[in-house]
C-alpha cells in the first residue's frame, strides 16, 4: 500500500516536473536548435549521413545537462511541486528523473528521422555497418545523449556542492568526447584510443574524408554498436541510481546500493564487449570499392 501511494505520488509529481522541464529556457532554446539544425543536416546529408545525431547530442544531450542541474537545485524552491501532493525530495528527485524522459523521446524521434530520410548518395555512405548496426549508432548518438544527458546534470546538482559545478559535467563530457573521437581519426586501429573512445557516453563509428583530389570516403571504426548503446543506456541508469542515494536512508539506500553493483557490473561487461566484439580493423569505403586502413 506504501509503496502504491508513493508511486503515485511520483507519477503526480513527474507530470509537474515535465512541464518544468518543457517550459525551461535552455530547454527552449535547445529544442529549437535542434529541429532547425536537424532539418538542415538531414537535407543535406548525402555522404555525411551519421552527422545529423550530433544536433540531439548537442542540443538536447548537452543543454539537457544545464536543464537537469538547475531543475535539481530549484526542487526546494519549487512550490507547485511541492502544493501538488506532500513528498519526499527523494520522491521529487526521482520525478525529476522520469521528466528526463521527454527529450530522451525527442532524441528517438531525431533518430528515426536521422535514419529514414536523408538520401545517402550510395551505400559506401553507411561504410561497412549493416542496417541494424546504423540504427544502434544513432540512438546511442541522439536518443541516448538526449536522455542522458538531463540524468547527467541531475546526478551532478545531487552531489557537486560548489558554485560553478554545473560547468564540471558539461566540459568533461565534451572534452572526453572531443579527445576520443578526435585522436581516434589518426589511429583507428589503436586498442588505446578504443577504449578511450568506448568510456565516453557519446562516440562516433565512423568519420568523413574529405581529402582534395580524391572521392569522399567513410571511414569505419572498431567496436560493437550494439554493446555500445547498451554501455549508454547503463550509463543512463548509473545517473538515475547515484542521485536517488544522496540523501537516501534505511531500506531505500541498501536497495539503490544494490541496484548500483548490478548496473556497473552489466555496464563494464557492455564496455567490454563493445571493445572486444565488432570489426577487428578499420575500413574505409568510397564509391571505389572497401578496403582495410
Amino acid at each position: 500500500m506504501t509503496t502504491t501511494m508513493a508511486g503515485s505520488r511520483v507519477g503526480a509529481l513527474a507530470k509537474v516536473e515535465v512541464r518544468r522541464y518543457a517550459t525551461h529556457p535552455v530547454f527552449l532554446v535547445g529544442a529549437a536548435l535542434w529541429a532547425v539544425t536537424t532539418a538542415i543536416g538531414v537535407h543535406n546529408a548525402k555522404d555525411d549521413v551519421y552527422a545529423p545525431p550530433m544536433s540531439a547530442a548537442v542540443f538536447l544531450g548537452l543543454f539537457g545537462v544545464v536543464v537537469g542541474f538547475r531543475l535539481t537545485r530549484s526542487l526546494e524552491r519549487a512550490a507547485e511541486a511541492v502544493d501538488v501532493v506532500p513528498a519526499s525530495l527523494q520522491e521529487r528527485v526521482g520525478a525529476l528523473l522520469l521528466a528526463a524522459l521527454l527529450p530522451g523521446a525527442l532524441g528517438l524521434v531525431s533518430a528515426v528521422v536521422c535514419l529514414t530520410v536523408p538520401d545517402a548518395a550510395g551505400d559506401w555512405a553507411y561504410g561497412t555497418w549493416s542496417g541494424g548496426e546504423r540504427a544502434a549508432i544513432v540512438v546511442a548518438m541522439a536518443a541516448g545523449s538526449a536522455l542522458g544527458g538531463p540524468l547527467l546534470g541531475v546526478m551532478s546538482a545531487r552531489w557537486l556542492r560548489f558554485p560553478g559545478a554545473v560547468v564540471v559535467p558539461v566540459v568533461a563530457v565534451s572534452a572526453w568526447g572531443i579527445v576520443g573521437n578526435g585522436w581516434t581519426a589518426n589511429n583507428q586501429d589503436s586498442l588505446g584510443w578504443l577504449l578511450v573512445r568506448l568510456f565516453s557516453p557519446f562516440a562516433f563509428f565512423t568519420t568523413l574524408d574529405t581529402d582534395p583530389g580524391k572521392p569522399h570516403a567513410v571511414e569505419s571504426w572498431r567496436g560493437n554498436p550494439w554493446f555500445f548503446l547498451l554501455w549508454v543506456l547503463l550509463l543512463c541508469a548509473f545517473a538515475a541510481v547515484v542521485a536517488l542515494l544522496k540523501d537516501a536512508e534505511g531500506a531505500t539506500a541498501a536497495s539503490l546500493r544494490r541496484a548500483l553493483v548490478v548496473v556497473v557490473v552489466l555496464a563494464l561487461a557492455s564496455f567490454a564487449l563493445a571493445v572486444v566484439t565488432g570489426p577487428d580493423h578499420a575500413s574505409i569505403s568510397s564509391s571505389t570499392g572497401t578496403s582495410r586502413l
